[in-house]
């Protein structure tokens, strides 16, 4: 027997072994024998250096048991039932907003509990998304932990991660750890759904089935929505409207953006080198204002968040005359404190401080020295650290900074608000608020690294964090190219990568250097980024620079012109250019695109391959010492940059890969061809 609800667009429909529901673009069908349940778990987590192990024991998992259903007006539902074998009741409210289906799940006093909720998943259905996941492809068959985390160093390389676990367990990452996951994913069926806890929370996705599990370690509501859409703009337009949108960047930061440290007297000459290579300069980034200190480590940044006038002097004066020249310059912080000087003493006395209980501060081991984190659940703490940001701009004269950090707060700390445990990832979506409010205008650009499901609501724009210097696709080169892909499908649209990495490692047998051929590489697929910036490295001296040499400047000033010619279209297609035609007020959409979104039937591709827009499709090099591309074209004509020459679409085709110039194919008559083919 079946029982029929039908309120404006909303339909429930039960059977004995099946619950339907269904509005506008999406359906969800959920097996009723295992669609919702629950198990008393006992979880033991550590934390240290923002790595999280997690063990867990579950206890017996009980089954829900469906009661009664209520419909009203004004597309409104409910569900109501009991778990089988305990006498506690649950409750899900449905409601219809905006053609998204909001659900609402609560328990009498269910705490110290993990809940799954499945759902039936149609076959040959791929999923992408869940924030920034640098995993190849669809992330089906793989179980991720959408908490905020160092990604860790090497992510399963070997034999790299087994000697960095040695050294701090966990700390190697995996495939699936990340800096900003997201509770939000799409299907190549124009499906999305969310899950809007911020405490622990898992996805995973099998052959038949989709499934959010929440532990909830004290009673309280979670909330999640589904939804679809008539074409790809649609659908991703929803998804911004539940998690951004991110505004558009300033048009100041069009060109290269260049990370240099060690004092005036060593980044302006610097400066002037490039300038006169051609290189059209928009910032200068100086993440060493605040001074650098002596480690056992090496030289690290001072985090005290004044500037070093010994390697800074007039720095208000400095940059404000950059900025004469049409060079902005950008700054760092972060939320700990060093336990040195004026800022640590004032936070102490007013117990502005995540702590271990409420007498102990909690003093957190980096690599290096000891720090502090505010705590930014606590209303005064969080106006004065705000404070301390907005000095960059207000007395400094930044145009902007990278706000780092953000996902250390460690799980069995205590803030104002409650447990770390339960604060964790919801301190990253606070550290990113704060910046925002500190920006104030439009006209600052600041970037994070940690992000949890609301961050695209606040942050400017956001890195893809800490990777290898090297090729591959669990740490390195290659495992940019998805991050960027799933970041966007998550409602995180303007995201770039380090160009040339971050993680140098140079301890005995171990090398990871920079070579040219790799930085070079690495900043072609920097060109179709929202920004192309440089960072240095972590040993600066060991690394290839941008400036090491004349070859490599050429080619550098050749590629940030690329990206300046460029750099309109790219704007436009994160506002969803070619996904819609449909007038939406912002159709957010991902810059990078999966070959499916615009071009429904191509033979199987083993190469990376992208959509960057509609118009323009991108073969990086994957491997040192390439030099050609095969890549599948999909109907149509295409400009090759490298090839110089155009090409039928529909078949394969091989190209030249030279060093330095990114392999392009441009749709004929596109903006981005007539910008950027050369002249006959």
């Amino acid at each position: 027997m079946f029982l029929w609800a039908i309120l404006q667009g909303l339909v429930i429909r039960a059977s004995s072994d099946t619950l339907l529901i269904r509005v506008e673009d999406v359906e969800v069908a959920f097996r009723k024998k295992d669609w919702l349940s629950a198990s008393l778990i006992r979880p033991i987590v550590s934390s240290k250096m923002g790595s999280y192990p997690f063990s867990t024991k579950y206890g017996p998992w009980y089954r829900a048991l469906v009661d009664t259903y209520f419909v009203w007006a004004d597309t409104a539902g409910e569900i109501r039932g009991q778990w089988e074998g305990i006498r506690k009741t649950w409750r899900i409210e449905l409601r219809v907003r905006n053609g998204v289906l909001w659900w609402r799940w609560l328990s009498d006093s269910l705490d110290g509990v993990a809940v799954r909720l499945r759902w039936l998943r149609h076959r040959g259905e791929e999923s992408y998304g869940l924030g920034v996941q640098s995993v190849p492809g669809a992330l089906d068959g793989r179980r991720y932990r959408l908490w905020t985390e160092e990604q860790g160093i090497g992510r399963g390389k070997q034999p790299l991660s087994f000697l960095i676990n040695l050294v701090v367990r966990g700390a190697a990452g995996t495939l699936t750890t990340s800096y900003a996951p997201m509770g939000t994913f799409i299907t190549r069926y124009r499906r999305g759904a969310a899950l809007f806890h911020q405490g622990v929370a898992f996805w995973e996705s099998r052959s038949r089935f989709y499934q959010w599990e929440f532990w909830l370690l004290n009673p309280q509501a979670v909330e999640g929505a589904f939804w679809g859409g008539r074409d790809w703009g649609e659908l991703l337009h929803r998804q911004s409207q539940l998690v951004g949108p991110m505004p558009l960047l300033p048009a100041w930061c069009k060109g290269a953006w260049v990370g240099l440290q060690g004092g005036w007297g060593r980044v302006l000459p610097i400066l002037t080198q490039l300038k006169r290579a051609g290189v059209p300069l928009a910032t200068l980034w100086i993440q060493d204002w605040c001074g650098r200190r002596a480690t056992r480590f090496g030289s690290q940044l001072w985090w005290r968040w004044i500037p070093d006038t010994s390697a800074y002097p007039d720095i208000r004066r400095r940059i404000d005359s950059l900025r004469r020249e049409g060079i902005r310059t950008l700054g760092y912080v972060n939320p700990f404190l060093a336990t040195e000087g004026p800022l640590f003493d004032t936070a102490r006395t007013r117990a502005y401080l995540v702590s271990r209980s409420k007498e102990q501060i909690y003093f957190i081991s980096t690599p290096g020295f000891p720090a502090v984190m505010v705590d930014l659940t606590h209303p005064e703490a969080y106006a004065w650290l705000r404070g301390l940001v907005r000095r960059l701009r207000e007395e400094y004269g930044f145009s902007g900074w990278m706000a780092d950090y953000g996902e250390w707060l460690p799980w069995d700390a205590w803030v104002a608000a409650g447990q770390g445990s339960e604060w964790h990832n919801r301190y990253a979506v606070l550290w990113a608020r704060l910046n925002r409010e500190a920006a104030e205008e439009d006209e600052i650009v600041f970037f994070t690294r940690c992000g949890h499901t609301f961050t695209p609501r606040y942050t400017r724009l956001h890195w893809l964090g800490d990777q290898l210097v090297s090729w591959d696709a669990r740490d390195g080169l290659q495992s940019t190219f998805y991050g960027m892909l799933h970041s966007g499908l998550s409602g995180l649209p303007l995201m770039h990568s380090d160009i040339g990495g971050y993680t140098t490692i140079k301890v005995g047998p171990l090398r990871y250097l920079r070579s040219r051929q790799l930085l070079l590489r690495w900043a072609e697929s920097c060109v179709i980024q929202p920004v192309f910036r440089t960072h240095e490295g972590l040993r600066p001296q060991d690394n290839h620079q941008v400036y090491t040499d004349s070859v490599t400047v050429a080619a550098f000033a050749y590629l940030a012109q690329l990206h300046v010619k460029l750099w309109a279209y790219l704007q436009s297609c994160a506002q969803g250019y070619g996904l819609t035609d449909t007038l939406l007020p912002y159709a957010w959409a991902p810059i990078w695109r999966p070959l499916w979104m615009h071009a429904s039937k191509t033979p199987k591709v083993k190469h990376p391959s992208f959509f960057i827009g509609p118009d323009l499709l991108f073969y990086p090099v994957t491997r040192p010492r390439q030099r050609w591309i095969r890549a599948y074209l999909p109907p149509g004509t295409w400009y090759a940059l490298t090839a110089d020459t155009l090409l039928a679409g529909g078949q394969f085709v091989k190209v030249p890969a030279p060093l330095g110039k990114p392999c392009l194919f441009l749709r004929k008559d596109s903006s981005p061809y007539q910008t950027l083919r050369a002249p006959r």
